[in-house]
């Protein structure tokens, strides 16, 4: 059985195809997560940001909700800290480099690619990202041997886009609004009461529940 299809070696296409599905995975959790996040701020921020019983004291008047995760926080956060620095573990390797040049040669919005495709192999390219170079490759009909090496990577690749998927259904915004049980919701419930100092109404609960 050949190992290559229209010239072009089929782990690469395996690969390709790999990486479009999980990217095509991560796009369908974000934009699950972005409505999921929206419903768990509508039902909770009231009660944070309405108390019906006045402050005690030490208790704190103001809490933070992170619209990225739903996590709710009672300390403010740090807008002036710098962000930490993208750990980038470039691979010195003229075999990638090769690859790079080639593809861009074909990408570049001048010899017939686009401006996203251009974009996005370079920044594959400066984040080790293979795989999405792979995808580019086969997209523009360019062949690469993949040896064990490139194996390793591309496996990591994909490992980051799980992690990232991983971390959108941990979050409590996620875990709330897919709970197929009340305890889990009451468990939400309980997390959030203990994180704002306040507990919600029975009759609210009650009602989403």
């Amino acid at each position: 059985m050949s190992l290559r299809k229209n010239g072009v070696n089929r782990k690469l296409v395996k690969y390709s195809l790999k990486s479009k599905y999980i990217q095509l995975e991560l796009e369908d959790v974000e934009s699950d997560f972005d409505g999921y996040l929206k419903d768990f701020n509508l039902f909770f921020e009231r009660f944070i940001s309405k108390k019906e019983e006045p402050q005690k004291v030490g208790d704190v008047s103001e809490y933070w909700v992170n619209e990225e995760t739903g996590e709710v926080k009672s300390e403010e956060p740090d807008i002036h800290q710098p962000p930490r620095p993208e750990i980038q573990q470039k691979k010195v390797d003229t075999k990638y480099k090769k690859l790079y040049k080639t593809i861009s040669i074909k990408a570049h919005p001048d010899r017939g690619g686009t401006n996203e495709d251009f974009q996005k192999l370079k920044s594959a390219y400066d984040k080790d990202n293979l795989i999405e170079m792979v995808e580019l490759a086969v997209k523009y009909d360019i062949d690469y041997e993949i040896d064990m090496e490139d194996e390793s990577l591309l496996e990591k690749n994909i490992t980051q886009y799980q992690m990232k998927i991983e971390n959108f259904k941990k979050s409590m915004a996620w875990v709330w609004a897919t709970a197929q049980s009340k305890e889990v919701k009451l468990g939400i419930i309980k997390q959030v009461e203990a994180q704002i100092g306040y507990e919600i109404p029975l009759e609210e609960i009650n009602n989403i529940l």
